[in-house]
């Protein structure tokens, strides 16, 4: 993903491979995905370290349609956004700014109502 890249807004999701309720909002997140997947980029960051392929079995069991990021920089990312529980999302508008943070699960059509704010 590139923040240079102004024609997308993006979502990052702070997710782990054990989080029950992360895993119950990738259904939601694949249909907006679907839904907006030209004027939006959703992107799970996983903050766990050194268990790659357990990810990447995780992102094939569960079907994620978007994309994920693996790596200890993760973890510097959440430090940078002050995330402290899973799961958080961040929106950011198409200029890079940070329009809504939401921490637990939030309901497909919230998120889907935010999303058409920030990509008008």
């Amino acid at each position: 993903f590139d923040f240079d890249d102004n024609s997308k807004a993006k979502l990052f999701v702070f997710f782990t491979t054990w989080c029950v309720p992360c895993k119950a909002q990738i259904p939601h997140l694949n249909n907006l995905y679907k839904k907006y997947q030209d004027q939006l980029e959703i992107i799970a960051v996983f903050l766990e370290e050194n268990k790659d392929q357990e990810m990447l079995d995780f992102i094939q069991e569960n079907k994620m349609a978007f994309l994920a990021t693996l790596g200890e920089n993760n973890l510097v990312f959440s430090k940078v956004l002050n995330i402290n529980s899973v799961p958080t999302m961040v929106l950011f508008n198409t200029k890079g700014e940070k329009a809504r943070e939401y921490l637990g699960m939030i309901p497909e059509e919230m998120l889907d109502i935010d999303i058409q704010k920030v990509i008008m």
